[in-house]
């Protein structure tokens, strides 16, 4: 594939602008806070990282308008414990990465020098342990030469994480640049990892693995100022992606997507516009876009709220709204009905967010002591209608995924 000239399109402080705008979590004057891993941040300050040969200021245009496909997509840890009231399993360490773990948790955090750590834990907090980015191959066709390999070092920034549906397997966008990200997999028992997608555009902070474990998705850029976000899909044994739409006009920084139980399909939620007066709540519009053709054929529903997550079978579409008096509310709506249920409705609730299992969602709560303007939170992992287990990590981190075992 033959990439054009890397241009300067956008300044570094007209990208911040870009990626604090239109996140997952509520950008307005209402709002409680912005809730952590819905957005690309800017990331910890870089700390003197040698000089890639990769501009500073904007998202790399190497992918024209009508990129061409990468390639033909190619046909143990601890026991977390069970999920209860809030308290997990005291169970004896499971011995191998293929024994049940009904629950994982990965996280990161930074060091004073910027970069970025990963970690992995049961929710209480115990038998926590680093994972290091190390054996990191790259065996996709045509990456930018220019970009830094994946390494501890070299990591400047990780915008999310998404558990694999058998908790072996973390997805990750990360930037080893200050104009790019890429989607990387590591083997968490194992060690060592792979890059998947694309090296030298923008991916946006949104993830999603096919019931199957074979196949992710997400959103990648493919004009300048961040624009032209189409769908993506990437075989991850293969390490082979292919873009699946476009001009699909995948706006917004705000972009979830959710796999079909069989993987034939994306749902994909939109940003339309936001509203202009109080609550100053979003509209999104939730799409399934046919995994292979990139057709949309069956569903283009409107939703009122931010869409946070939902579940393969359309049966439940989270939604998160403002509450005129500061925190939000989530509520429940199937894809195809018009009748929602009230899940939460709270000063400090911020933001859900998808787990491996369709009735299982991560709660962030704004934990934030009054008057400070530090950022601090609080998780628990949701098992709908309301058993709720606590997720011990540091109050600063805002980069979390849970591992919850699908057939729990």
């Amino acid at each position: 594939m033959n990439h054009p000239t890397r241009t300067l399109w956008i300044t570094g402080s007209l990208l911040l602008a870009a990626l604090s705008v239109g996140c997952g979590s509520s950008s307005n004057a209402a709002d409680a806070g912005s809730a952590p891993d819905t957005g690309v941040d800017a990331g910890p300050p870089d700390t003197g990282a040698p000089d890639t040969g990769v501009d500073a200021g904007p998202p790399d245009t190497g992918v024209d308008a009508g990129a061409p496909d990468s390639g033909p997509l190619d046909s143990g840890s601890p026991d977390s414990g069970s999920p209860d009231s809030g308290s997990a399993d005291s169970g004896s360490a499971d011995s191998g990465p293929h024994q049940e773990r009904p629950m994982r948790v990965a996280y990161v955090d930074y060091t004073e020098a910027g970069r970025a750590r990963l970690w992995v834990q049961r929710p209480d907090g115990g038998d926590r342990r680093q994972v290091h980015f190390t054996g990191i191959l790259d065996d996709v066709p045509d990456q930018d030469p220019h970009v830094p390999t994946v390494t501890d070092d070299h990591i400047r920034g990780v915008h999310r994480l998404a558990w694999s549906p058998d908790g072996v397997h973390l997805a990750l966008v990360l930037s080893t640049a200050a104009d790019q990200s890429e989607v990387v997999v590591l083997d968490v028992d194992a060690g060592g990892g792979a890059v998947v997608s694309a090296n030298g555009q923008y991916v946006m902070p949104a993830l999603d693995w096919s019931a199957d474990g074979r196949q992710i998705a997400y959103v990648m850029s493919t004009l300048p100022r961040i624009g032209g976000l189409e769908l993506c899909v990437t075989d991850a044994t293969a390490h082979r992606w292919r873009r699946v739409t476009t001009g699909a006009n995948l706006r917004g920084l705000a972009v979830q997507l959710r796999f079909v139980p069989d993987a034939s399909a994306v749902l994909v939620s939109r940003v339309e516009d936001q509203g202009t007066s109080a609550p100053w709540d979003w509209h999104q519009t939730l799409l399934r876009i046919d995994a292979a053709t990139g057709a949309r054929p069956t569903l283009e529903t409107l939703f009122t709220g931010r869409i946070d997550a939902m579940s393969r079978d359309l049966g439940a579409v989270y939604t998160v709204r403002n509450r005129p008096e500061g925190g939000h509310k989530l509520f429940a709506r199937s894809a195809s009905g018009s009748a929602e249920s009230l899940l939460l409705d709270d000063a400090v609730f911020s933001s859900a967010a998808a787990t491996p299992h369709d009735r299982a969602l991560l709660i962030t709560n704004d934990a934030r002591a009054a008057g400070s303007t530090d950022n601090a939170w609080q998780y628990r992992v949701l098992r709908l209608p309301d058993a709720a287990t606590r997720v011990d990590v540091p109050p600063s981190v805002e980069r979390v995924a849970v591992w919850v075992d699908p057939a729990s």
